[in-house]
């Protein structure tokens, strides 16, 4: 159906999505905008365009490369294609044409063309490029995070901007390329509505915007969405998590899985890194530690005791000698710092802990009542992979954030390994009690580059 027409401008909307195709009839050219979707939707597309084209050139513009934008790209052949190098050189071309013939399949729908993915003619490498046609230029701008091969058109003589899939009057961010990336093309809207003459906003999915406040309440929308993404997947707050995942229009089961991706991600990016495990690459989040990681943080405290090679391990009841149960019991008391390390499928590997001590129960490697005793331990099968760098570079960044100027830590000399690395980390020895060195990092003024560290063995540290 068309949602809107300016005579020069049409607006057509799929029953599908709510996804829309534009046609742009100026005086040297037609522009068509993502193509889609059923096979009488681009029919009434072409019908459309034939009736105002007459002796004009054709060309088709690409937004991304999602199959439900790029369906209708042989119904228009001889058309001149647009769209960016992310688009060129897409890694999964194949990918998009199977859930093509797929979504036909299963809904046995017959196509009067045939499918195939976009070869372009003019490909967009940087923001601000131009593409003049006749009289009128088009400026496009790389808008990456919702895919990786994103694009924003403008066309400042209809005060035109093409949005793809960004800045929907319902649909909240769906990311499937970067979480960072789509904030800042988010900003790049901004920007982009603050310096040209935009007075018609088309998003790739939902109602056009003509209405100034409109737009730059999508564009908040999106930006206070991704910022309490960030901030609940920082914290670990499942609660906040939850109400986001509620906020999404059309609830779905579509929308859940968006939504766990939007979490994947974020925290992929925000608290996590990849390890190789058995020839496969394992994705991790690094994450606050909750009360439901209390059974696995007991486990970790046990790792956490150093046992020479050949060393008969410890039993499991000492855990219940109050000198080692300290560091864990009643976690979750005031000026409790601690990290975990979880898997994408939730399998927790590693934790890092700070925590007071006072005068009257001190712990092995006290200092004072102000500086926090650290404790570490990775799961064994995930040693070595960088995992104990990236927690404590989480815990370094927390002391930071709360102001706290040193940490300290107790460490058996023989594990050498283990000092090895805490020296590395800017940890310098104060002390020597029985079988343990006691070390203190200076927090503000430790310079080092966690990066630098990977490789290094994981330790455990007691």
């Amino acid at each position: 159906m068309i949602q809107y027409s300016n005579g020069r401008i049409t607006i057509f909307q799929s029953a599908l999505f709510q996804t829309t195709s534009t046609v742009v009839h100026l005086d040297d050219f037609v522009l068509v905008v993502d193509p889609n979707w059923l096979p009488g939707e681009i029919r009434e597309i072409k019908e459309h365009v034939a009736a105002v084209q007459g002796d004009k050139p054709c060309y088709l513009l690409f937004t991304h490369g999602d199959y439900d934008h790029i369906i209708g790209y042989k119904a228009f052949p001889g058309a001149k294609t647009i769209g960016s190098a992310g688009l060129a050189h897409h890694p999964d071309k194949e990918r998009k044409l199977e859930l093509i013939r797929d979504f036909d399949a299963t809904y046995y729908v017959t196509r009067d063309d045939p499918v195939a993915f976009p070869e372009l003619d003019i490909v967009i490498g940087e923001d601000g490029q131009q593409v003049t046609i006749g009289s009128t230029a088009l400026t496009f701008y790389l808008a990456p995070g919702h895919t990786e091969d994103g694009l924003f058109a403008v066309i400042d003589a209809e005060g035109v901007m093409i949005a793809g899939d960004y800045l929907s009057d319902f649909e909240l961010p769906f990311i499937y390329h970067s979480a960072k990336a789509y904030e800042e093309t988010i900003n790049k809207a901004k920007r982009i509505l603050r310096d040209h003459p935009v007075r018609l906003l088309i998003p790739g999915h939902g109602r056009y915007a003509d209405d100034r406040a409109e737009m730059d309440r999508r564009v908040h929308v999106a930006l206070d969405h991704l910022m309490r993404l960030k901030e609940a997947v920082f914290d670990g707050d499942e609660e906040a998590l939850g109400q986001l995942k509620l906020e999404h229009g059309f609830l779905s089961e579509t929308t859940m899985e968006c939504h766990k991706e939007n979490v994947r991600i974020m925290r992929k990016e925000l608290l996590g890194g990849a390890v190789r495990q058995e020839g496969q690459t394992l994705n991790y989040a690094i994450r606050p530690i909750s009360d439901q990681d209390i059974p696995f943080l007991w486990d970790m405290l046990y790792e956490s005791l150093y046992v020479p090679e050949g060393g008969k391990p410890f039993g499991r009841e000492i855990l219940q000698d109050p000198a080692i149960a300290k560091y864990a019991e009643h976690w979750g008391r005031p000026g409790d710092i601690g990290w975990i390390a979880v898997t994408d499928d939730g399998q927790p590997i590693g934790t890092i802990t700070a925590r007071l001590f006072d005068e009257s129960n001190r712990g092995y490697g006290y200092i004072g009542p102000d500086v926090p005793e650290l404790g570490m331990a990775i799961s064994q099968s995930y040693r070595g992979k960088g995992i104990g760098t990236a927690l404590m570079k989480a815990l370094f960044d927390e002391l930071r954030k709360q102001g706290i100027s040193r940490v300290s830590l107790s460490v058996d000399p023989n594990n050498e390994a283990a000092v090895k690395l805490y020296r590395r980390f800017g940890f310098t020895d104060v002390d020597a009690v029985d079988t343990s060195i006691t070390m203190v990092a200076d927090v503000e003024r430790t310079a080092y580059s966690f990066g630098g560290a990977k490789g290094e063995e994981d330790i455990e540290n007691r």
